[in-house]
C-alpha cells in the first residue's frame, strides 16, 4: 500500500513533473494555471480545502478559476500525488503526499485541529488483514474524532 507513486519523486520538482507525465498520458495540457495549482498544493503542509486553495492562488496573484481548482485536485489525486480526505464537514480537504508516509488524522470536534498519527501496529493488522481475505488494498484511512488537549479542559 505505498502512499507515492512509483515514479513520483518527493521533491515539488519531482512531483510537478510526474504530474505534467500523468496529464500528457491522459491527453491533456500541463497548463500554467494547473502548475500554479499544483506548486500550491505540494508547498502547504495544511489539509486544504478547494476554496481556500483558490483564495490563496488569488491573493497571489494568480488568476485560476474555481473550476480550475477542483477540477486540477481531482486530477492530482488520480495521478497518486494528493489525497482527498473528509474531516468530518461537508467539504473535501486535500494533502498531498509527497514523501509522507501512510498517517491517519485526529479532528477536534471543539476546534477543528487536524493532529496527523502513525501507528505501526495499526499498518501491520491492516496490511495481515487484507492479505488473509486475498484482498488488494490501495490505501486506507482511520479518523478519529473527538476533543483536543485543549477543547477537552474543563472550563474553571
Amino acid at each position: 500500500m505505498a502512499t507515492t507513486p512509483v515514479n513520483a519523486s518527493t521533491s515539488v520538482a519531482g512531483a510537478l513533473r510526474s504530474f505534467g507525465q500523468h496529464l500528457a498520458a491522459d491527453g491533456l495540457k500541463f497548463t500554467g494555471e494547473r502548475r500554479a495549482i499544483a506548486t500550491a498544493l505540494f508547498e502547504s503542509d495544511a489539509h486544504l480545502e478547494a476554496e481556500e486553495l483558490l483564495l490563496r492562488l488569488r491573493h497571489s496573484g494568480s488568476r485560476v478559476s474555481r473550476a480550475t481548482v477542483y477540477r486540477t485536485l481531482d486530477l492530482l489525486v488520480g495521478a497518486g500525488l494528493a489525497r482527498k480526505v473528509r474531516l468530518g464537514t461537508d467539504h473535501n480537504f486535500f494533502e498531498h503526499i509527497l514523501g509522507r508516509r501512510q498517517h491517519e488524522h485526529m479532528v477536534c470536534v471543539g476546534c477543528g485541529q487536524v493532529i496527523e498519527w502513525f501507528d505501526p501496529q495499526l499498518a501491520r493488522l491492516v496490511e495481515r488483514n487484507t492479505q488473509e481475505q486475498g484482498f488488494a488494498a490501495a490505501r486506507y484511512t482511520v479518523q478519529v474524532f473527538g476533543r483536543c488537549a485543549d477543547c477537552a479542559e474543563p472550563e474553571s
